[in-house]
């Protein structure tokens, strides 16, 4: 029930009826990994140099 609520609050819109929860856990994951590679891309160079170094 939580995870179709995370889905709606998303995409502003339920799953359809065949929708897993595996299915509803990707989806989500997929959604904040292209949030995090929009994030990067906004970032000037040296920014994103920074971070690749720090997570080393």
């Amino acid at each position: 029930m939580d995870l179709k609520k995370m889905y709606a609050a998303v995409y502003k819109t339920n799953p359809t009826s065949n929708y897993t929860k595996e299915r509803i856990i990707g989806v989500l994951r997929n959604r904040m990994h292209t949030m995090k590679r929009a994030e990067s891309f906004g970032l000037s160079v040296e920014e994103r140099n920074k971070r690749t170094v720090n997570s080393l």
